[in-house]
């Protein structure tokens, strides 16, 4: 059998599977990997490398790894270069030796021994392992995440390398996916704090609802501030527990009578679940992390218990005290059967408008738990249905909405977010739901509302400036559309297409900071794209399980790729976002929308998704499902992103180009172990940015050739809010304006030891332009404002990481002010100062 394999394969075109289509790969002639024994000595390497003429002198092991890259001599050919492959496979020193590939955009990259599969649900377990013993392949491990994904090796003894047993798994038609686990290699690199770090908290790998909302990702970028504080509304959290304390600020219960201020009322273990899902505290070696881990709690007791009676002033003064006391996030995971009152409406309005500063806290209420009951019962209820507040919804496993979440009425759901086996924390001993300090099972959106409302601290955690209108649209563009849910655009819902059920969808921890933090927005919504014609010849028999508008069965069809190329603003390091009406190419379809994005440029990018062109058992065509090509929408948002930090080594720069990173830039010939070394050369004609919020270093092995352009700009990338001004002028309209036209930011070089904080303005008094200068002494989070003399805000700085200490500048230019005496005071975690300036 082995031999009958090899001999199909040995000459066929090197491919692998991706979307359920061939992804054409090409041998490389440069170089070759080759996995090492555990502990084979680098002279050993050396002496193993030097056996064949056809490799270059291994010379660099700086990786100190089981695996080296190998580079082949000049003018070596396929055929010699597999012989010297297969000579390796023979050596009992090396696991697995393999070729380079290149694939046809470019990139390259290289398999080890190792292949990943996913099993469809359909497939048996033992016929599985059975194809195991049958290709001598091994199963390294299970994904912790999903038990249906598997690591698995192919060694010289397995019946192929390891693309050509993910290849073969792929064709048994038993998995869903199948590839190998690709050694990739990217021309830009940033330091560990981009890896994806899992908690060592030990009941993390419970916590599947994390990885579904792509926590860890998110968590690259933020795991929350501890300035963003979010308030809980509800029976009271236990203050003691082993997993919260360090996270919570004092608290308050809105009940008369002798209370520990936000501690949990007898009884429920409520509040506690709800704080554990936003802020656990993660990497502590105890229980679960929050999504917000980093964010701190404001615990509010009150007497939500079992329908026990709570007066409407008591919730109302709940609200009030949150408010007055700087919570920016309000979550409340309550909410059946409250009368409709003015006095709640005032409350939560004024949270809404005046909490944090005016910028207006963001308030949160799950939808509720009815949604089996009978026409208006189901319905989201008051005061969950209000305008600008967050109904949330619940979701399970499967990212289907839950039988119980309620839904409809008069305004619906906003977002969804898994509610169901929910670990978190639980009252202390036997005073909660369990006997010990966890709980294994919360549900309801009960689960749901909290979770969302740590997504939020995350939000306002990159950018606390954002009003709260600006983070519900975040939230609500960012979620994924799930569920096989027919999600349309309605004139009345601005944020994307919506559904019934399932509001915008379901909540995405990494694509709302990402929405949050970048520099740069475009949004565009097209309709129609290119028919590039069935993929087939013939008819095929497609099954439909479940889908928006569609009739689960099977049917008969044509599969007809739609692609749609789009054009945008020059955006440096470009994310996309995109939604769209088509389907997947697989087979079965499990009713979910599908967009591949392509060939993404600065300025440019492919979309791709697939209708089918259906017929019945007489071959009579009865149009195309799920629409025809010109109806395919494709609804998409560009982002810029900010890298944390970028290395410039072995690579030339051509033509215009931007680098943005929040930390640092380092360009070089070895500035880095992750790339093999090599000059950073900015040629001749070339226009090349540089923006770093830090520093940007050049060490040896930088190269600017005569005739480029080099703009290097240090920006500590502060996040601002700009007000819009009103002259107090007695028994006048007000007048508004716009505040300035530009500002600039910059980090100056401190020639001189400076030994206090300061800050200053110049020149003072000023017409249209002045410098706001300052000096920290310790690296601090830094907030600056202008007021005018009455207090009011006209201009807010606050930067989205703690700045190095130094003397930092802010100038602002185009200052459209009446003039007077205005007031500019900077606040730190431990320095505050108030100057005045004067506009003539």
């Amino acid at each position: 059998m082995l031999m009958l394999f090899l001999a199909k394969t040995a000459n066929s075109q090197d491919y692998y599977y991706y979307k359920d289509e061939k992804q054409s790969l090409t041998i490389m002639t440069d170089r070759i990997f080759i996995k090492f024994n555990n502990k084979l000595s680098f002279e050993k390497k050396q002496e193993i490398i030097k056996m064949d003429f056809t490799f270059k002198p291994f010379i660099d092991d700086k990786n100190n790894t089981d695996y080296s890259l190998v580079e082949v001599e000049n003018g070596k050919t396929l055929i010699q270069i597999k012989e010297a492959i297969s000579k390796l496979n023979k050596n009992n020193n090396i696991v697995i030796a393999n070729p380079f590939f290149s694939n046809n955009e470019n990139a390259f990259a290289t398999i080890t021994d190792e292949f990943i599969v996913k099993i469809k649900i359909t497939t048996n377990k033992k016929d599985f392992f059975d194809l195991l013993k049958t290709t001598n392949t091994k199963l390294v491990k299970q994904d912790l995440y999903n038990s249906n994904i598997f690591v698995l090796s192919a060694d010289k003894n397995s019946m192929g390398n390891a693309l050509k047993m993910a290849n073969y798994f792929y064709e048994t038609g038993k998995f869903e996916w199948s590839h190998p686990d690709f050694l990739i290699f990217t021309k830009l690199l940033s330091n560990n704090s981009i890896v994806e770090e899992i908690p060592n908290d030990p009941f993390f790998p419970n916590q599947w609802y994390l990885e579904k909302i792509l926590a860890l990702k998110a968590w690259q970028m933020t795991k929350g501030n501890p300035n963003i504080k979010i308030a809980i509304i509800d029976n009271g959290i236990d203050l003691e527990h082993e997993d919260l304390k360090d996270n919570l600020l004092p608290g308050h219960t809105s009940l008369n009578g002798n209370y520990i201020p936000g501690s949990y009322l007898a009884g429920s273990a409520h509040g506690t679940a709800c704080a554990g899902i936003i802020a656990a505290i993660g990497n502590n070696n105890k229980g679960i992390a929050g999504i917000a881990y980093d964010c701190k709690i404001i615990p509010i007791a009150s007497n939500f218990y079992n329908y026990s009676g709570i007066y409407i002033s008591d919730v109302v003064d709940a609200f009030n005290w949150a408010t007055n006391n700087d919570a920016d996030i309000i979550s409340c995971s309550w909410g059946d059967k409250v009368f409709k009152c003015d006095d709640m409406d005032n409350a939560i309005n004024n949270a809404l408008d005046n909490g944090r500063n005016g910028l207006g806290c963001v308030l949160l209420f799950s939808t509720g738990n009815y949604g089996t009951q009978p026409g208006f019962l189901r319905f989201v209820q008051y005061p969950a249905y209000l305008p600008r507040v967050i109904a949330v919804g619940a979701t399970d496993q499967n990212d289907m909405k839950t039988d119980y979440s309620s839904w409809g009425g008069q305004r619906g759901v906003n977002v969804v977010a898994p509610g169901n086996n929910i670990y978190t924390t639980d009252n202390t001993g036997s005073g909660g739901f369990t006997s010990g300090d966890y709980n294994s099972d919360f549900n309801g959106t009960s689960a749901s509302c909290p979770l969302t409302a740590g997504v939020v601290g995350l939000i306002l955690s990159i950018n606390p400036t954002l009003t709260q209108l600006e983070v519900k649209r975040i939230l609500e563009l960012s979620c994924d559309k799930v569920g096989g849910y027919c999600y349309t655009r309605y004139t009345n819902k601005s944020n994307g297409t919506w559904n019934e059920q399932m509001g915008y969808g379901r909540i995405n921890a990494y694509n709302a900071v990402r929405y949050a933090f970048n520099s740069h927005i475009y949004s565009n919504y097209v309709v129609g794209g290119t028919d590039m014609g069935a993929t087939t010849s013939d008819v095929y028999k497609l099954t439909i399980i479940e889908g928006c508008s569609l009739a689960a069965g099977v049917y008969f069809v044509y599969k007809h790729p739609v692609e749609k190329w789009v054009n945008f603003s020059e955006t440096p390091f470009p994310q996309i976002i995109c939604e769209t009406n088509g389907l997947g190419g697989g087979n079965p379809i499990l009713g979910n929308t599908f967009v591949d994005i392509s060939y993404v440029t600065t300025t440019s990018a492919k979309f791709t998704t697939y209708v089918y062109e259906t017929f019945n058992i007489l071959g009579q065509n009865l149009g195309f499902m799920p629409t025809s090509p010109d109806r395919i929408f494709f609804d998409y948002t560009v982002l810029s992103n900010y890298l944390p930090n970028i290395y410039l080594q072995n690579q030339e720069d051509f033509g215009t180009q931007s680098y943005l990173a929040l930390n640092s830039i380092t360009a070089g010939y070895n500035v880095t172990n992750e790339l093999p070394m090599g000059n950073y050369v900015i040629k001749n004609g070339s226009n090349i940015t540089l923006h770093a919020g830090n520093s940007i270093e050049f060490s040896d092995g930088f190269i600017m050739e005569d005739g480029a352009t080099l703009n290097a700009n240090i920006d500590p990338f502060f996040s601002y809010k700009r007000f819009f001004y009103k002259q107090p002028i007695p028994f006048s309209n007000f007048i508004e304006n716009d505040l300035f036209q530009n500002y600039e930011t910059s980090k100056l070089l401190d020639t001189l030891k400076i030994e206090k904080n300061y800050i200053k303005n110049f020149p003072n008094p000023f017409t249209n332009s002045t410098t706001i200068e300052y000096h920290i002494l310790e690296s601090n989070q830094v907030k600056i404002t202008i007021t005018d003399v009455l207090g009011k805000s006209i201009f807010e700085f606050i930067n989205k990481k703690p700045f190095d200490s130094g003397t930092y500048q802010i100038n602002i230019d185009g200052i459209k002010l009446p003039p007077g005496v205005y007031y500019y005071k900077i606040v730190t975690d431990n320095y505050k100062e108030t100057n005045k300036m004067i506009k003539k």
